[in-house]
C-alpha cells in the first residue's frame, strides 16, 4: 500500500511540474488577448488629413480611411515586440509600417511614410 501511495505521489509531482512548464510564458511576446497583447483593439486617429482607422486582432490586422474609402483599405499579419509592432501587407507590398505605443496612444508609420498619432477606442 505504501509503494502505491508513493508512485501515486510521484505521479501528481510530474503532473504539477509538467502543468507549470507549459503554462510558462516563454518570453515571445505572444498573446491573442489584450491582455498580454496591448496592441489588440481599435485605433483611431488623423493621417495626413484623413480619418484613419485601425483595427489589430491576435495576429493580424486591417486599415481603413472611413470618410473616404477610396484611399483604400489594407490588411495583413504583423510581428511584435516590447511596445514596437511591424505590420506586414497580406499582399507583401510595402504597405504596412511600424506602431509604437505607449498607454493608449500609437505612434504609427505607414509603409509609404505617413504618419499619425491614434488612440484606442
Amino acid at each position: 500500500m505504501a509503494n502505491k501511495k508513493f508512485w501515486f505521489g510521484m505521479l501528481v509531482m510530474v503532473l504539477v511540474f509538467g502543468m507549470t512548464a507549459v503554462g510558462c510564458d516563454n518570453g515571445t511576446g505572444g498573446g491573442n488577448d489584450s491582455a498580454s497583447n496591448p496592441f489588440i483593439g481599435t485605433w483611431t486617429g488623423t493621417i495626413e488629413g484623413e480619418l484613419f482607422r485601425l483595427v489589430i486582432t491576435g495576429n493580424s490586422w486591417t486599415a481603413s480611411y472611413p470618410n473616404n474609402p477610396g484611399l483604400g483599405s489594407f490588411s495583413g499579419t504583423y510581428t511584435r515586440s516590447g511596445n514596437t509592432a511591424t505590420f506586414i501587407s497580406t499582399d507583401g507590398s510595402s504597405v504596412g509600417g511600424t506602431g509604437t505605443i505607449s498607454g493608449n496612444t500609437m505612434y504609427f508609420t505607414g509603409g509609404h511614410g505617413e504618419s499619425g498619432t491614434l488612440t484606442r477606442s
